[in-house]
């Protein structure tokens, strides 16, 4: 949300004062300043938490998955704001590349990460349709592995353009963006996702805030999206009790999982 009212008012401020756009970027720093320090008293408790682990837990949860100088297509408040905190403020993972996919639309962003990741090939202004997609950046940058979270959701359509070229491999939280020519098994997607679960700090039920303003019950329905993966992958092979299993492993870290009630309403 906050990166899209940036995008919005860079594009206001080269509409109103007839800049070009590279010079409505340099007042990004600015503008985020503002927008940053008036939602602080909305996203601070979330991202610094004091006295909480359940944020941060997730954040180092997220970079441990990650390989050594792994790029990561994030979007959803609950994991950009504290990814972003985590890599920024507290200097965890320098290697890590993070990439707000809904800003991908937008020039001054990637003009943004051309400035702050250098070593990425960024070749277009705008990775949305007709100019460019997710694919392109992907592709141009094959000494890098690229994990995703949250979708990919670009000017409000999703950007399908990895189909027939990738697809997505489930590791723990995130998604690894793999090549078709790599044939994972799902027991093998299966025994990663017990492997890193066991390193993973999942939170209790009993352990989240409810209230609104809080990335908490995002989170973890996040922890619990793995397993109702699994799950629809065992049913769609046509394997019920190993689906149950998975479903039933949704719900036991997110007992509001409707995907999970849902699929163990209809199998047999």
């Amino acid at each position: 949300m906050i990166g899209l009212g940036l995008t919005w008012l860079v594009d206001l401020i080269r509409e109103r004062s007839g800049v070009r756009t590279r010079r409505a970027f340099l007042a990004v720093p600015v503008i985020a300043g503002l927008v940053i320090a008036g939602s602080a008293a909305f996203t601070y408790p979330e991202v610094n938490h004091r006295g909480r682990t359940v944020v941060s837990a997730y954040v180092d949860d997220i970079l441990r998955t990650l390989p050594p100088n792994a790029v990561l297509l994030a979007a959803g408040d609950e994991t950009v704001l504290p990814v972003l905190h985590g890599l920024v403020v507290d200097q965890k993972r320098p290697d890590v590349r993070l990439i707000i996919t809904p800003l991908l639309a937008a020039d001054w962003y990637t003009d943004n990460l051309r400035h702050n990741y250098p070593d990425l090939v960024i070749e277009h202004q705008r990775y949305v349709e007709p100019e460019a997609q997710v694919v392109d950046l992907v592709s141009a940058n094959p000494d890098r592995t690229f994990y995703q979270i949250g979708g990919l959701g670009i000017n409000n359509a999703q950007d399908l353009s990895l189909e027939g070229h990738y697809y997505f491999v489930q590791e723990g939280l995130l998604n690894r963006v793999a090549p078709y020519a790599e044939n994972i098994t799902v027991p093998q997607v299966e025994a990663n996702l017990e492997r890193l679960y066991a390193e993973y700090s999942v939170p209790s039920p009993e352990e989240i805030r409810s209230d609104r303003t809080s990335f908490e019950p995002r989170i973890l329905a996040n922890y619990a999206a793995p397993f109702g993966y699994l799950g629809h992958l065992y049913a769609e092979g046509g394997r019920p009790q190993e689906a149950r299993a998975h479903f039933e492993r949704a719900l036991q870290i997110d007992p509001h999982n409707e995907y999970a009630q849902e699929q163990l309403a209809g199998l047999p």
